[in-house]
């Protein structure tokens, strides 16, 4: 007998209308605060990347994390279906692919960036990149960030060095908190209201950090699979990993919510 890849499966089970039925029942993709992240979208890429984007456009009300706030904040009770989209760690490559097409389609986002590559030169950024898990990447640098912010693109702090936080004292996490926001405000004149974990999961969250990005930030975000509500906790929301070669069956198994009962019970380890 010959078993399905897993990616071949969700996109079957979502082509079938299966996890649709199933987000139907327990809540998924009605009412609920998607947030989707993203990395760097290759050249190859940026074709089916567009598609996804235009599959959002057509079936979720696309909101800005400023947006997303106010919901949380306020309570409010209209949030059907809406999605944020985000983009971590700064990666240049998103200037001439990601970025022309969100501005093409009139679709928010928010890029989090790690801080360290806007104050070093092209040898330390090389460094700095195999030291962050990001082999030979090229980041953007800070006249870059502040024409994504005038852009008006939401800028957000990935932290300074891309450390997974967990393994740092408290000491050194609130630096890495403070450092980035300051460096980020200095940048783009204008308060940077919200965070991501590096890494998301258990490595870099834990109830300490989350109460400390809470000192710094309005908002912060794991890489918990799973929907937001008005009752979430505001300083480690789920955010769905997505990549840009997905085809949108793919996408749709992930978005409504085929894997999200696997990280109610992590996300439960983090709260107190």
């Amino acid at each position: 007998m010959r078993f399905l890849p897993k990616r071949e499966l969700s996109g079957l089970l979502a082509n079938l209308g299966v996890v649709r039925a199933f987000s139907i029942i327990r809540g998924y993709g009605r009412d609920s605060l998607r947030v989707l992240c993203y990395h760097e979208v290759y050249r190859k890429d940026v074709e089916q990347f567009e598609a996804q984007l235009l599959y959002y456009k057509d079936n979720y009300r696309l909101i800005t994390l400023e947006q997303l706030l106010d919901i949380i904040v306020h309570r409010k009770r209209d949030y059907e279906r809406c999605l944020a989209i985000t983009f971590d760690d700064g990666h240049e490559m998103n200037l001439s692919t990601a970025v022309p097409l969100l501005k093409k389609h009139g679709i928010p986002a928010c890029f989090f960036v790690n801080t360290v590559p806007l104050l070093l030169s092209a040898p330390e950024i090389r460094e700095f990149s195999i030291k962050a898990h990001q082999y030979g990447h090229k980041f953007i640098n800070s006249d870059e960030t502040k024409m994504l912010h005038d852009s008006g693109f939401e800028i957000g702090s990935h932290s300074h060095n891309h450390h997974a936080m967990a393994k740092l004292s408290m000491e050194e996490a609130e630096e890495e908190l403070r450092l980035s926001k300051k460096i980020l405000e200095e940048i783009v004149q204008d308060k940077v209201k919200f965070f991501a974990f590096p890494y998301g999961g258990r490595r870099s969250v834990s109830p300490g950090l989350i109460k400390l990005a809470g000192k710094y930030y309005n908002v912060a975000f794991s890489t918990f699979r799973g929907f937001n509500t008005p009752d979430s906790n505001l300083h480690c929301l789920y955010r769905d990993v997505i990549e840009p070669s997905w085809p949108i069956a793919t996408v749709r198994y992930y978005i409504e919510g085929g894997k999200d009962w696997g990280t109610r019970s992590k996300m439960a380890e983090m709260q107190d």
